[in-house]
């Protein structure tokens, strides 16, 4: 019986009868006008999508930092009502009968509220305090667009410091809607979410709160405004190109985010 060859183990070669042209074996190429309208196109695309996405991340950064920057105030603000009780009887201007005219009693109640209520249980890196204890570090003009105006982070009945996290929060007593008159009922919060860096602008990454002392709660500036009413509120309450001022209420009202309306970040 006889056996093949490829049965034996020999692999068969196969003959090419074909001819073999010059350019076969060479690649494919892009000529460099090809190459140089590709680039051209990928540009403009950039160009077009990355406004946007920059806009995007400063969206998500600020309305990130806004969120901590309230959560760690009003953590600390809980803590000390653990050690020192409900704020109602805290040791404040409405509790002490300053007089708003006597800078210096203000000046140095901020400091004790600051120092006894707040410094203790916040990841302070710089103090700055108020009147003659004033350390410049925390100094810098912001503007404010209520109207549009430049402001020093410091001065009388103005209290500044800055925490672990490069936050600078101001404090100040804020008269004006307690109807009664009383004097230190709430206590105004600006926060600078990155510090001295800019834009130091209003609306963008200074943002403002407040504490009430009587509801022993820290809430943001506007909040009892509708959606409607911090669009197109005016002489600061409002969130728009001249009124700054409840732009932080806006930003937590939508559920912690910034949405097409905003008036910045477009």
């Amino acid at each position: 019986m006889s056996v093949s060859r490829s049965e034996q183990g020999f692999t068969p070669i196969y003959h090419y009868s074909g001819s073999l042209s010059k350019d076969d074996g060479k690649k494919a190429a892009f000529t460099l006008a090809e190459v140089l309208i590709t680039l051209g196109i990928i540009g403009i695309v950039a160009a077009m999508t990355l406004p946007t996405l920059i806009n995007n991340y400063r969206k998500t950064v600020t309305v990130n930092q806004l969120k901590v920057a309230y959560s760690i105030m009003a953590q600390a603000l809980t803590m000390a009502q653990k050690d020192y009780g409900d704020m109602t009887y805290w040791e404040i201007g409405e509790h002490m009968s300053i007089d708003p005219d006597n800078s210096d009693a203000v000046n140095d109640s901020l400091n004790n509220f600051v120092e006894k209520y707040l410094a203790p249980y916040l990841k302070v890196i710089t103090y700055c305090q108020s009147g003659t204890k004033i350390n410049s570090a925390c100094n810098y003009s912001y503007v404010n667009m209520r109207p549009p105006s430049t402001v020093n982070m410091l001065g009388n009945n103005k209290l500044a410091f800055i925490t672990e996290n490069g936050m600078i929060f101001r404090l100040e007593y804020e008269n004006t809607y307690d109807d009664t008159g009383t004097f230190g009922r709430y206590i105004y919060f600006e926060v600078d979410l990155n510090g001295k860096q800019k834009p130091n602008r209003t609306g963008e990454d200074i943002f403002a709160m407040y504490l009430d002392t009587k509801m022993s709660k820290m809430l943001m500036f506007g909040h009892e405004r509708s959606r409607n009413q911090i669009l197109n509120g005016t002489g600061g309450r409002g969130c728009n190109k001249s009124a700054t001022g409840y732009c932080g209420a806006l930003i937590m009202m939508d559920g912690w985010q910034i949405r097409d309306d905003y008036p910045f970040f477009n």
